[in-house]
């Protein structure tokens, strides 16, 4: 992908702190079904000098405060003439998964829920190219002990007697933000508790050859007699870019009248199929802060 290097004009500051709070089953993702409603978003968006953004495409602001950004998701809020209706008026967070990072799967099929997506249209006097230019993700650790023998995503054999380990939501969490011109799916970097998912973009996940399936998948292997979730032979997740985000232009902005405008789409979800996405994680919060800059 072309890199731009021209002159950095200016920044935009995406905060957002998600606290998920879910309900806890017996195999990772494939059988979670008693989810609870997120009960804390906390989020600021800040622009930097000459650029204004948008959620609904007709309030501008140089700062989105926390208080519009809920309301706009979740609560409903008071636009410069009415009442807004919530986008997500009833949210439930459920882990899903994502081919190419814009359309989202259950686990037997598509699906228009359980993740947070919205988009930010920017707005500014001249024509000037958005992208993503960093991101940090973080969560609180969550402690688990198995009650089964099966084999962690870092190949270390655990059994019901082994000690509680740490996990964290973020290490099970993805970002992608959307533009005409490209898409950018971030997940947490290889770490001491991280284990990739994303970075060949195809994983065959057959219980025999997978070299992968270690983690949640052969814990739920472990927990069903040896048996492949849905007999799976393959799982397809995207490309995600787990350092550096380079300057891979997102949307340029376009004329509109006297303004110029254009809009990316942000989306948040929990990866189903990620080797750390055990149920413990899930009553957690996580922590992510985007960073977006405007270049000529």
């Amino acid at each position: 992908m072309k890199r731009f290097i021209n002159k950095i004009m200016g920044s935009i500051l995406l905060s957002v702190l998600v606290a998920f709070v879910l309900g806890t089953t017996t195999y990772a993702w494939i059988t979670l079904s008693n989810v609870t409603r997120m009960s804390d978003f906390d989020a600021t968006v800040s622009a930097g000098e000459g650029i204004e953004m948008s959620l609904d495409g007709t309030n501008y602001y140089t700062k989105i405060s926390n208080t519009v950004i809920t309301g706009y998701l979740f609560n409903g809020y008071f636009s410069e003439s009415s009442f807004v209706d919530p986008k997500y008026p009833n949210f439930k967070y459920k882990p899903v998964t994502s081919q190419d990072g814009i359309n989202m799967l259950a686990y037997v099929g598509e699906t228009l829920e359980g993740y947070i997506e919205f988009d930010l249209t920017f707005k500014a006097a001249t024509e000037v190219t958005i992208y993503w230019d960093s991101v940090t993700l973080s969560s609180a650790a969550k402690s688990w002990k198995p009650d089964v023998s099966f084999t962690n995503a870092k190949n270390v054999e655990l059994t019901s007697d082994s000690p509680a380990s740490n996990y964290f939501v973020s290490d099970a969490a993805r970002i992608s933000v959307s533009g005409p011109l490209d898409t950018l799916v971030y997940e947490s970097p290889e770490s001491t508790t991280n284990t990739v998912l994303g970075a060949n973009g195809t994983l065959p996940a057959t219980y025999e050859n997978f070299t992968g399936r270690n983690g949640s998948v052969d814990y739920f292997c472990a927990k069903n007699d040896g048996d492949n979730p849905l007999g799976v032979t393959e799982v397809i997740t995207p490309i995600t870019v787990t350092g550096a985000l380079g300057q891979v232009p997102l949307v340029t902005l376009s004329e509109t009248g006297e303004e110029y405008l254009g809009t990316v789409t942000v989306r948040i979800w929990i990866e189903g199929w990620d080797p750390d996405c055990f149920n413990s994680i899930l009553a957690s919060s996580m922590n992510t802060e985007l960073i977006f800059k405007k270049i000529d």
